[in-house]
């Protein structure tokens, strides 16, 4: 007979943390212990509460111990320092539950279950509720902060207040009946968990409260208690009326964009077109998308070199800096060598022997996707403070800003972080990635590509056939680029760097046009003129095409090449 044998343990299903894994371990000499709480003494004290007819509390754990799938790895004890502040949390009754120990060097927090009037370091079996609960209860207006330090600074002015243990984002939605029907006022720490933390409240809140407004304070405090450090009673008061006195931060954000017919905004600029057609304007982003080796490095190099405003081929890039603002160009993919000829080149297309003080082009294939971002927007500060003003950005890489492009969790904050930052350096970020592999239908990069391809001005597509590289408008919301009339090039080995040919259309036009001045001489070649019947039975003869054809053909020689005279007849114009 086996010595031992395993069930439920009571303790865990009670807590929710295991429903379902047989990890409680009972032996035949009365020793129990749980395999996802082996030596927790209070884990095992609940476990004897619940089951009498184990032995004496014994936390040895099975020799070959099991962690059920659906429980986590406990974390390793963290070291904690002196406690220099409790703080006690009671239910509706008033009666103390449990404690948060606050420590310091370093500062860190604990959480305690209150048994027998005893603080354990545990809170199984404990339901959570918000700080300072009696007194919410009785309260009509409730300010809800990051922490109980905060809770105390406006209790200090007469305020009732009130917090979550843990920290940003753990607010339990469960909560919202204590706060039915009361004003609420959200002011959570000054940064970016602790506008996500008041986002979490509110959604919550917004349903069954009064009324909920948010105050900020204002940099460089991190939170109230910062804000109202040093403030006599009196000053601090004065200050917390201040802050209710301002807007709602969100209506500022809403009042600030809204519509005025009466105040419209200064015409866009074009920051880059290609011929006529303006594909870059500010606050808005622009994707170059290709497959390998298509020529994307080429004309983001024609991009720096149309900034220049010099002369040159910049295989059909308009643009110009009269300002002197700069122009930020990354690089994730290249080797210092390559990305050096890339800047080099885009300087020699205008023959620029000196390189513009505005232009700061960086290669980052060598640092850490995290550090890229941040990098770029060091870069743009600096970059702003230094010459007044961003250009522009190019981005040759934009998929090196993520782990992974197919993440749509990390892939649209990306791009939203891109159209924040064209908005908030009034500048066009252009972003160059590769379509997929094989793909048909000239499908951008994962998640990434697509989201960027939704929320840009202009999308800039490659196509490379037989050594021609064309460039043409995907989608767009106002250059519309056809491929036959896109901009084209080819590498050309005499000068090392890609150069300018003809578009299809205008090829096409030219090609027609010799042929048009050569049907002209043969059908002309024995008359001065000839009568409009006459005329089409040559063309048709000529150039072996039908009736209607040669009608067209005739639409597209007047006046170029023929005219008609006083008579009705037609005559070849002298060159």
């Amino acid at each position: 007979m086996s010595d031992r044998t395993t069930s439920p343990c009571p303790a865990c299903r009670e807590n929710g943390s295991d429903k379902k894994g047989n990890h409680l371990t009972v032996f035949s000499t009365g020793k129990f212990a749980c395999a996802v709480h082996p030596g927790d003494k209070a884990h095992n004290r609940r476990i004897l509460e619940l089951r009498h007819d184990l032995g004496k509390d014994d936390a040895s754990p099975p020799s070959k111990s099991k962690r059920p799938i659906s429980h986590p790895r406990a974390s390793k004890k963290r070291e904690l320092g002196p406690v220099v502040e409790k703080y006690s949390y009671h239910d509706q009754g008033g009666r103390e539950i449990y404690q948060v120990w606050r420590h310091d060097q370093p500062k860190d927090f604990s959480q305690h279950r209150i048994t027998d009037g005893e603080a354990r370091p545990t809170m199984e079996g404990i339901a959570r509720v918000p700080y300072r609960l009696p007194e919410i209860s009785a309260a009509e207006t409730v300010w809800i902060v990051e922490g109980e330090k905060d809770v105390h600074t406006l209790e200090s002015c007469g305020i009732v207040a009130t917090t979550n243990a843990g920290g940003a984002e753990k607010w339990d939605s469960s909560w919202s009946h204590y706060f039915a029907g009361k004003e609420i006022v959200l002011c959570g720490d000054n940064d970016d968990p602790g506008r996500r933390h008041v986002d979490q409240v509110e959604a919550a809140l917004k349903p069954v409260a009064k009324s909920v407004k948010r105050v900020t304070v204002p940099a460089p405090a991190k939170d109230i208690s910062a804000h109202l450090e040093g403030l006599s009673d009196t000053e601090a008061i004065a200050a917390v009326e201040e802050l209710l006195r301002q807007p709602d931060p969100l209506d500022a954000l809403l009042d600030a964009r809204r519509f005025d017919l009466s105040k419209p905004p200064p015409p866009a600029r074009a920051i880059y077109r290609i011929g006529t057609a303006t594909i870059a304007t500010p606050g808005n982003l622009v994707v170059i998308a290709a497959q390998a080796k298509a020529g994307k490095s080429a004309l983001v190099g024609a991009f720096i070199a149309a900034a220049t405003g010099m002369d040159g081929d910049t295989l059909g890039i308009v643009s110009g800096n009269a300002d002197g603002r700069a122009l930020v160009h990354v690089d994730s993919e290249q080797s210092p060598a390559d990305h050096h000829t890339i800047v080099a080149t885009a300087l020699r297309r205008v023959r620029a022997d000196v390189q513009p003080a505005w232009l700061r082009s960086y290669r980052l294939a060598d640092v850490s996707t995290k550090e890229r971002f941040q990098l770029l927007q060091h870069e743009l500060d600096r970059a702003r403070q230094d010459h007044g003003g961003i250009h522009s950005v190019l981005i040759d890489g934009v998929a090196d800003l993520v782990a992974d492009p197919n993440d749509s969790g990390e892939s649209f904050p990306m791009v939203e972080r891109l159209h924040r930052l064209a908005v908030q350096f009034d500048t066009t970020i252009v972003c160059v990635l590769h379509f997929n592999p094989g793909s048909e239908f000239n499908k951008s990069r994962g998640h990434l590509g697509s989201q960027l391809e939704r929320k840009s001005e202009t999308n800039l597509a490659l196509e490379k056939t037989d050594g021609v590289t064309v460039v043409y408008t995907k989608l767009a919301r106002h250059a519309h680029i056809e491929k036959d009339a896109g901009a084209r090039f080819q590498w050309d080995g005499e000068t090392g760097m890609h150069l300018s040919i003809e578009s299809a259309r205008d090829e096409k036009a030219a090609s027609d046009d010799f042929h048009n001045r050569a049907t002209v001489d043969e059908a002309f070649q024995s008359k001065p003129s000839l009568r409009y019947s006459d005329l089409k039975a040559e063309i048709m003869r000529i150039r072996k095409v039908k009736e209607r054809r040669a009608e067209d053909i005739i639409r597209a020689m007047v006046p170029k090449l023929l005219r008609k005279n006083l008579l009705g007849f037609y005559e070849r114009l002298t060159a």
